[in-house]
């Protein structure tokens, strides 16, 4: 199912999981995770053409390289033309929660 709080949905189960688990956290918190997520998502879906729970999949089984994850989804943000702090928090939001 889904995590589908105001208006964002992301479709992967583990972090729809990983939201749960936060739910009593402050509101902004939970949407700052979302919406940082949200991006790293679309990079996989766009880019990558996979799901963002088989991107994650294959990082972690060692199949893809992280850092070259990570570079790769810093251009797609900086071809999406995201203001630099934005840009810095996003992809500190996917190495901390999708990638750790």
């Amino acid at each position: 199912m889904p995590f589908a709080k105001r208006q964002t949905v992301i479709e992967s189960k583990p972090f729809s999981k990983f939201m749960d688990s936060i739910e009593g956290m402050d509101l902004d918190t939970i949407k700052e995770y979302r919406t940082k997520i949200k991006a790293f998502e679309t990079f996989c879906d766009q880019d990558l053409h996979k799901k963002l729970d088989v991107v994650v999949a294959e990082t972690k089984a060692g199949k893809r390289d992280k850092y070259d994850l990570i570079n790769d989804y810093k251009r797609f943000l900086v071809r999406q033309e995201k203001q630099t702090n934005n840009l810095k928090a996003l992809v500190k939001k996917a190495r901390e929660v999708v990638l750790p």
